[in-house]
């Protein structure tokens, strides 16, 4: 088994791939939205590095009109140091994309030190130490509506990529959907999910379900 507390977190940046962002946000304005009146949106980003990917959540959240109430996100990091930087929520020009940075205007201050997240988007955002694998991780949270687990399975081996998708499969509701990186797509498809057929968004759901025009992931782009 690969021990995932020696892999380095990923250099990434805010939104790094958009369409998967954009597709979240369509899929719960179209889908969760009108069949939940009340309980919050349930949201994983694991591993979440210095925190892009999960404040990342936040902010399409809230541009798409929810409350910051309405949604929470845990996100998970085995690396101590990565940790740290994302609850501190300051960062440098490198997290940030070239193009579109409208979303860095609303929602950071400059400062002397880089961009300071604003405290509505960190509070939304619940940091936890530790990895897919841990027995301990997780334990006794409720299942998560969306899962972002990307660029992680494809650097494990066969049985720890089978060990890893059993457990998104527990932490994923029956009508969750499951986002992934693009050189993933044939391990998932290997283990009862099936795309929501997104395009470019990588999104996938459970079998089960993909019949379902209610279950999040039913959504045609």
């Amino acid at each position: 088994m690969k021990d995932l507390t020696m892999k380095q977190p990923e250099r990434t940046r805010f939104f790094r791939d958009r369409e998967p962002f954009a597709a979240l946000s369509r899929m719960v304005v179209e889908k969760w939205l009108p069949t939940h009146a009340l309980g919050p949106l349930r949201l994983l980003s694991i591993p979440c590095g210095c925190g892009e990917e999960p404040y990342s959540l936040a902010m399409a959240l809230l541009d798409a009109g929810l409350a910051a109430h309405r949604f929470c996100i845990d996100a998970v990091e085995s690396n101590a140091g990565a940790l740290e930087r994302a609850r501190r929520a300051v960062y440098g020009q490198d997290s940030f994309g070239a193009e579109d940075l409208g979303f860095r205007d609303r929602y950071f201050e400059r400062t002397g030190e880089g961009f300071v997240l604003q405290a509505a988007v960190r509070s939304a955002v619940h940091f936890y130490q530790g990895n897919l694998l841990d027995e301990d991780s997780l334990a006794g949270h409720a299942s998560y509506d969306f899962i972002f687990c990307r660029n992680l399975l494809i650097d494990l081996d066969r049985p720890t990529q089978r060990q890893a998708l059993e457990k998104i499969h527990r932490l994923l509701a029956p009508s969750g959907a499951l986002f992934v990186g693009p050189g993933e797509q044939g391990l998932v498809l290997e283990h009862g999910l099936v795309s929501a057929t997104i395009a470019m968004a990588f999104a996938y759901v459970n079998a089960t379900q993909a019949g379902n025009p209610s279950a999040l992931g039913a959504y045609h782009a």
